[in-house]
């Protein structure tokens, strides 16, 4: 159980998180991700290396997810995302990126882990 205090930084904290958010979502949407989706029309292998090469290439530019080595692989336009991130609002943001850009299905395999990251990789 939390103390007063403690309750109040925790809503103070997760209040300010959702505004950094939504303003980033806003501006997500204003600019566009770099490239767009894959065409829908490629299939086979070379829908496969097309939609990890454009995953990849949006989680190595944005700045919350380039510190984590996250391995992209797709099999018949089913993306699977692995490795660590800090929070969940971080692997939300990663599945976030492979849905839009043009997988049928992703499997998300991002764990969370506090100590994660290398800011070195940006």
């Amino acid at each position: 159980m939390r103390s007063a205090a403690g309750e109040r930084v925790h809503r103070v904290f997760f209040r300010r998180c959702w505004r950094a958010e939504l303003v980033l979502a806003a501006c997500t949407v204003v600019a566009g991700c770099g490239t767009g989706p894959v065409n829908p029309q490629l299939r086979g292998e070379s829908a496969d290396r097309q939609l990890e090469t454009v995953i990849g290439r949006r989680l190595s530019a944005d700045h919350r997810l380039c510190p984590y080595a996250i391995t992209v692989t797709s099999t018949r336009r089913t993306v699977r995302l692995e490795g660590l991130v800090s929070s969940p609002v971080e692997r939300e943001r990663a599945g976030d990126f492979a849905a839009r850009a043009g997988a049928d299905r992703v499997i998300n395999r991002l764990y969370i882990s506090s100590g994660s990251g290398d800011r070195t990789r940006c």
